[in-house]
Protein backbone atom coordinates (compact mmCIF):
# COMPACT_ATOMS: atom_id res chain seq x y z
CA UNK A 1 0.00 0.00 0.00
CA UNK A 2 1.79 3.25 -0.88
CA UNK A 3 0.36 6.65 1.01
CA UNK A 4 1.33 9.92 -0.48
CA UNK A 5 1.76 11.47 3.59
CA UNK A 6 1.06 9.58 6.46
CA UNK A 7 0.51 12.87 8.62
CA UNK A 8 -2.78 13.59 6.73
CA UNK A 9 -3.48 9.90 7.25
CA UNK A 10 -3.05 8.78 11.04
CA UNK A 11 -3.02 12.85 12.47
CA UNK A 12 -6.44 13.45 10.91
CA UNK A 13 -8.29 14.34 14.13
CA UNK A 14 -11.74 15.72 13.07
CA UNK A 15 -13.63 18.65 13.67
CA UNK A 16 -13.94 17.78 17.79
CA UNK A 17 -10.68 18.46 18.46
CA UNK A 18 -10.16 21.36 16.53
CA UNK A 19 -8.60 24.01 18.87
CA UNK A 20 -8.04 21.73 21.62
CA UNK A 21 -4.36 20.51 21.57
CA UNK A 22 -4.42 19.10 24.89
CA UNK A 23 -6.85 16.71 23.93
CA UNK A 24 -5.25 16.24 20.17
CA UNK A 25 -1.98 15.67 22.21
CA UNK A 26 -3.73 12.60 24.56
CA UNK A 27 -5.33 11.04 21.01
CA UNK A 28 -1.82 11.26 19.22
CA UNK A 29 -0.50 9.03 22.47
CA UNK A 30 -4.14 6.87 22.32
CA UNK A 31 -2.65 6.29 18.53
CA UNK A 32 0.74 5.70 19.39
CA UNK A 33 -0.49 3.11 21.78
CA UNK A 34 -2.90 1.39 19.54
CA UNK A 35 -0.39 1.26 16.34
CA UNK A 36 2.29 -0.41 18.92
CA UNK A 37 -0.24 -3.39 19.49
CA UNK A 38 -0.22 -4.34 15.61
CA UNK A 39 2.02 -7.93 15.82
CA UNK A 40 1.00 -9.08 11.97
CA UNK A 41 4.62 -8.77 10.13
CA UNK A 42 3.15 -7.97 6.73
CA UNK A 43 2.29 -4.57 8.60
CA UNK A 44 5.40 -4.14 10.50
CA UNK A 45 6.95 -1.16 7.83
CA UNK A 46 3.59 0.91 8.05
CA UNK A 47 3.19 0.02 12.00
CA UNK A 48 6.68 1.43 12.08
CA UNK A 49 6.25 5.03 9.19
CA UNK A 50 2.67 5.63 11.35
CA UNK A 51 4.23 5.70 15.05
CA UNK A 52 7.26 7.73 13.35
CA UNK A 53 4.41 10.19 11.62
CA UNK A 54 2.66 10.31 15.13
CA UNK A 55 5.78 10.78 17.19
CA UNK A 56 6.51 13.69 15.11
CA UNK A 57 3.21 15.50 15.28
CA UNK A 58 3.43 14.61 19.27
CA UNK A 59 6.57 16.69 19.42
CA UNK A 60 4.86 19.80 17.82
CA UNK A 61 1.52 19.63 19.58
CA UNK A 62 4.02 19.18 22.94
CA UNK A 63 5.65 22.54 21.57
CA UNK A 64 2.85 24.21 20.84
CA UNK A 65 1.26 23.64 24.50
CA UNK A 66 4.55 24.86 25.98
CA UNK A 67 4.11 28.09 24.15
CA UNK A 68 0.25 28.49 24.83
CA UNK A 69 0.04 27.42 28.25
CA UNK A 70 -3.95 26.99 29.16
CA UNK A 71 -5.45 30.50 31.03
CA UNK A 72 -8.00 30.13 33.74
CA UNK A 73 -11.12 31.54 32.61
CA UNK A 74 -12.79 33.40 35.12
CA UNK A 75 -16.66 33.56 34.48
CA UNK A 76 -18.71 36.37 35.81
CA UNK A 77 -22.27 35.95 37.13
CA UNK A 78 -24.46 39.24 35.77
CA UNK A 79 -27.88 39.97 36.61
CA UNK A 80 -29.90 39.54 33.84
CA UNK A 81 -33.61 41.02 35.72
CA UNK A 82 -32.77 43.07 38.29
CA UNK A 83 -34.86 42.84 41.25
CA UNK A 84 -37.14 46.33 41.60
CA UNK A 85 -36.87 46.16 45.77
CA UNK A 86 -33.47 45.90 47.06
CA UNK A 87 -34.26 43.64 49.15
CA UNK A 88 -35.50 40.99 46.69
CA UNK A 89 -32.65 38.44 45.75
CA UNK A 90 -34.36 37.46 42.74
CA UNK A 91 -35.26 39.36 39.40
CA UNK A 92 -39.12 40.09 39.49
CA UNK A 93 -41.36 37.50 37.31
CA UNK A 94 -44.25 38.21 34.52
CA UNK A 95 -46.56 36.92 36.38
CA UNK A 96 -45.73 37.55 40.15
CA UNK A 97 -49.71 38.75 40.54
CA UNK A 98 -50.44 35.44 40.17
CA UNK A 99 -48.83 33.58 42.55
CA UNK A 100 -50.23 30.27 43.14
CA UNK A 101 -53.63 31.43 42.44
CA UNK A 102 -55.40 30.43 38.98
CA UNK A 103 -55.44 33.97 36.56
CA UNK A 104 -57.87 33.74 33.75
CA UNK A 105 -56.62 35.16 30.80
CA UNK A 106 -56.76 38.66 29.88
CA UNK A 107 -56.28 38.44 25.60
CA UNK A 108 -59.45 40.28 24.74
CA UNK A 109 -62.26 43.20 26.37
CA UNK A 110 -64.65 41.91 23.89
CA UNK A 111 -66.68 38.53 24.88
CA UNK A 112 -67.20 37.29 22.13
CA UNK A 113 -63.87 36.76 21.08
CA UNK A 114 -62.95 34.96 24.16
CA UNK A 115 -66.16 32.67 23.31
Amino acid sequence: MQVGRLDGLVGNYGDVYVDKVEAQRLETEKRIHAWEGVSDSSLREMRNECIGELKKIKLQLTAEAEKHPPTAHVGTFRIRYPPTSAKITSGDQAASTGGNWLMLPMASNRPETTE
